[in-house]
């Protein structure tokens, strides 16, 4: 229905990651054949969709470099559109592609980087070893999270040899009632935020929480 209502505004409309489509869409409108819809059947492989920075060349933006490892989260939290649009599936790049991405930042002088993958532990076998290459890298790094992580000791332990200096984690509220209504209950996993902070103290990781105000149970007191 969505598509069919952005149609009437529209020359085309692209469904999907831009990876599996874009570069029919540009074909297209190149030899002025162009459809009235692109829709992509299934969620595109990531090798290859490393980004060309040369349009930023001369621009003063602030030293923090973005990087994509992965997409996606397999989460199902009530309120976020990442579960919807990506079918609560992660995908993620060629492990060598990334690090030959942040080498290549490196020896432009880039020392801080920020990962912008929608969760780091949607799959936690497969980020472990993308920390162990970044090691030997000796960056800096950001990222987001989810507190599940907390109670995985290696995780933990990989996130600081890795060079992980924070990492944002939906807390989201201090309710049980909001929690499960919102479909994340897990949460209160493992002794709840008490517990879980005192791991992040622990393994040295500053932590950025987000909360979301508005559920049944935020009441005006």
């Amino acid at each position: 229905l969505q598509t069919d209502e952005v149609a009437r505004y529209a020359e085309s409309v692209v469904v999907g990651e831009a990876e599996g489509l874009w570069p029919e869409v540009l074909d297209d409108y190149r030899h002025g054949t162009p459809k009235k819809i692109y829709r992509l059947a299934d969620r595109p492989a990531l090798k290859g969709a490393t980004p060309d920075r040369r349009i930023f060349r001369g621009k003063d933006y602030l030293p923090v470099s973005l990087v994509e490892a992965g997409r996606g989260c397999h989460f199902v939290c009530e309120f976020c559109a990442v579960t919807t649009y990506f079918q609560r599936r992660q995908t993620r790049r060629p492990i060598d592609e990334v690090v030959a991405e942040i080498a290549d930042l490196k020896a432009q002088g880039r020392k801080f980087f920020f990962f912008v993958d929608d969760n780091q532990t949607s799959n936690i076998k497969e980020v472990k070893e993308f920390f162990r290459a970044l090691i030997p890298l000796k960056i800096r790094w950001v990222s987001q999270t989810s507190i599940n992580g907390a109670h995985d000791p290696e995780f933990l332990d990989l996130l600081n040899k890795s060079g992980c200096q924070g990492v944002l984690i939906g807390f989201e509220s201090l309710n049980r009632k909001n929690l499960v209504q919102m479909d994340k209950d897990f949460n209160t996993m493992g002794g709840g935020y008490e517990k879980s902070l005192a791991k992040l103290r622990e393994a040295k990781i500053r932590l950025y929480p987000t909360f979301i105000f508005g559920y049944d149970e935020d009441t005006p007191d």
